[in-house]
């Protein structure tokens, strides 16, 4: 799966939700806790760019996820790898014994909601609207659509999905 996906920082919190919450399905409330780590091997020196995994506490389930991450059109898309660890302090211990050192620590609180397949023009998989409180940094709107294909076509149809969407919101 390819993530399609764009981050607004919202102004209005409280009219953004009421909006989404009249035109989107309610999916359940959420806290995330992330430790971000980074891997400086000579390899990724060599390249220009760290290693860079999250490890994330939802809902009592760890999981990692390494990102190969690029913008296109102002739009992030991503290539995830995600797996379930059941110790998440042992998984920690594991990442610094490699290595890899904490670099961010970040909690986000909020409520997602669901644009159902078929409910946006062109839209064949749902679109999940994440509405966060990101503890130091502000509220935020996730818009997030997955699709099966890295032809430029589908990445432009779902960047298209998900401006059409957030300019329906009236956020710019």
């Amino acid at each position: 799966m390819i993530e399609v996906e764009l981050k607004a920082w919202i102004d209005d919190p409280p009219a953004v939700q009421a909006a989404i919450a009249a035109r989107f399905r309610f999916a359940g409330d959420y806290r995330k806790e992330d430790l971000y780590f980074r891997l400086a091997s000579p390899a990724a020196r060599k390249a220009g760019a760290p290693i860079e995994f999250r490890l994330r506490i939802e809902n009592g389930a760890a999981i990692v996820t390494s990102k190969e991450k690029r913008i296109d059109g102002g739009i992030e898309v991503n290539r995830e790898t995600e797996f379930e660890v059941s110790d998440p302090l042992a998984f920690e211990a594991f990442a610094r014994y490699l290595g890899a050192r904490p670099f961010v620590r970040k909690v986000k609180v909020g409520r997602l909601y669901e644009a159902a397949a078929g409910q946006m023009p062109g839209g064949s998989r749902p679109v999940h609207l994440e509405l966060s409180a990101v503890e130091r940094l502000g509220t935020f709107l996730e818009i997030e659509k997955l699709i099966d294909s890295e032809e430029p076509a589908a990445i432009a149809a779902a960047r298209a999905e998900i401006r059409a969407l957030l300019a329906s919101l009236g956020i710019g």
